[in-house]
């Protein structure tokens, strides 16, 4: 996905709602506008949305894992 080769990866709540949010996490990392991220959406205790993408630092050569902290 995308030139800078970075992929979002995770889980989405099987509705609609959530598919802007997706888009502008994968825009974010296609145009470079973020290294690396992850985003969590819970309510009630239900996970609808746990994505992440990119890289942990900014010579891109870690790649972000599901539960890396940003630097």
């Amino acid at each position: 996905m995308g030139s800078r080769g970075e992929s979002r990866q995770g889980t989405i709540a099987r509705t609609a709602a959530f598919e802007p949010v997706r888009d502008v996490v994968e825009e974010h990392l296609r145009s470079g506008a973020e290294v690396g991220l992850s985003l969590v959406v819970e309510r009630d205790g239900d996970r609808l949305l746990d994505l992440w993408g990119g890289h942990r630092d900014a010579a891109r050569t870690q790649r972000w894992e599901r539960h890396a902290l940003g630097r």
